[in-house]
């Protein structure tokens, strides 16, 4: 639709209402845009990222370089036979297997977070780890435990604990529009590039944190389940909950 044409719909409907002659100039007045002059029109293509992980490349990267560092380090002291121990204090596998197989993980979320490494054969083994996300045995566990700071600043020892996992919307557009290549001749004509916003919803951890006497333990894992469920899983009436029982 050109400006010739908006112009006609315009007049028709000017007449229709009965303010052609004012609008138009009189009734006998030629339709606007009847010169033959075009208006340049675009429409604008509104550009979303599509993230397949948060875009934190960074933190997976370290996290897999802690990993290879421990397994480096475990290797060195012959310690590749130590096993493990899982979230309710049983043994599990041996830790060198387990931090290497994690650490490739990481390095593949790390490449699909980094735009630069999309097509990338780490990026191609973080896909397949995704796709199998539901399967691993410890995504599918209760997370929620306490732990206790290892010194006391002055006379009190901070107290931290995991209470359960919250959802969050994660906004994301790009900073200037990416380069954009068209697979068919002339199929960019008439558009314009625009910045468009995306919207996800990611999982977090939600916490809670409080302050007691130095010898106050850790609150075990039962105890903590039991305290969370029994304030409704509210995080407000939870993290005073949490601070009466290490007070007392």
């Amino acid at each position: 639709l050109d400006g010739e044409w908006r112009d006609r719909l315009r007049a028709t409907f000017e007449a229709l209402v009965g303010a052609h002659g004012e609008a138009g100039g009189g009734q006998g007045a030629p339709a606007r845009g009847e010169d033959g002059e075009r208006t340049e029109l675009k429409v604008a293509l509104k550009v979303p990222p599509h993230l397949e992980v948060e875009p934190v490349a960074l933190v997976f990267a370290r996290q897999a370089a802690s990993l290879r560092a421990l397994a480096a380090a475990l290797q060195a002291e012959k310690l590749g036979g130590l096993p493990g121990v899982g979230p309710n204090g049983e043994r599990d596998g041996p830790v060198l297997p387990a931090a290497r197989a994690l650490a490739a993980k990481l390095e593949g979320l790390a490449a699909l977070a980094d735009p630069a490494r999309a097509s990338s054969p780490e990026a191609a083994a973080g896909r397949k780890a995704l796709a199998a996300w539901r399967s691993e045995p410890r995504l599918g566990e209760d997370v929620r435990e306490a732990s206790a700071a290892p010194v006391s600043i002055p006379a009190e020892r901070g107290h931290a604990a995991i209470v359960g996992v919250g959802r969050r919307e994660l906004a994301v557009s790009f900073g200037k529009v990416p380069s954009i290549r068209s697979l068919t001749p002339d199929a960019m004509a008439g558009l314009e590039a625009v910045p468009a916003e995306q919207r996800y919803l990611v999982p977090v951890l939600v916490t809670v944190g409080s302050s007691a006497p130095p010898a106050a333990k850790a609150l075990e894992r039962r105890a903590l389940r039991a305290l969370v469920d029994g304030h409704g899983r509210d995080a407000v009436q939870v993290e005073g909950a949490f601070t009466e029982a290490l007070r007392r």
